[in-house]
């Protein structure tokens, strides 16, 4: 009951997560099938995404990864992410954050980030210069004494989590989660109250 309860807790926690930071938030039931879609399905995969199979909503070539990813999902416990290209009037690059509810209906919880566009990122140097511009006051502020355990917290709060992603596609130092495989079986090094952080090659 204990070990039902703490995955009830965390479904419904990545919910909140998924809704407040993906633009888009599916729940799948066991039979793959979505049952609840997000208000931006439509424009996304230019048909409504309710009643399909979720596999269909990705191209061929990622279904396979798809599939290993749901399944890493409900054996570790832990939300997985993937980068997959969706299906719809033009295929596009998204990545997808992967919750096991514990249940089966709906069975997962799926977040989906659309990627921006490479030009959009190359060609913002408006929000380059406002980053640029809030991070050196931040660091400032640090030289002057400020917490170092409160510094992080501090500059996303300043420039907003979006911005600093968004810079980071921009400079370059934003890892594709292509490039990151997670170890099999999953190797947990540590948890806090909203993220784990498992070994990775």
């Amino acid at each position: 009951q204990t070990l039902l309860d703490e995955q009830s807790s965390l479904a419904v926690a990545m919910q909140a997560v998924a809704e407040r930071f993906c633009d888009l938030v599916l729940l799948v039931h066991a039979d793959l099938l979505v049952c609840v879609e997000g208000v931006a399905a439509g424009s996304v995969f230019g048909r409504p995404a309710l009643g399909q199979r979720f596999m269909d909503l990705v191209v061929d070539a990622d279904r396979g990864r798809l599939e290993e990813a749901l399944g890493r999902a409900t054996s570790s416990r832990i939300p997985t992410c993937l980068q997959v290209t969706l299906v719809g009037q033009k295929a596009r690059e998204a990545n997808l954050l992967i919750t096991d509810t514990g249940a089966n209906r709906p069975k997962f919880i799926v977040g989906v980030s659309l990627e921006q566009e490479a030009h959009a990122l190359e060609t913002d140097g408006c929000l380059r210069t406002e980053v640029r511009a809030g991070l050196a006051q931040q660091i400032a502020e640090f030289n002057e004494g400020a917490s170092e355990s409160n510094f992080t917290g501090e500059i996303f709060e300043a420039c907003g989590l979006d911005t600093v992603a968004r810079l980071g596609k921009a400079e370059g130092w934003w890892i594709n989660p292509r490039e990151i495989r997670i170890t099999s079986p999953a190797l947990v090094l540590g948890r806090g109250a909203f993220a784990v952080v498992s070994a990775a090659i």
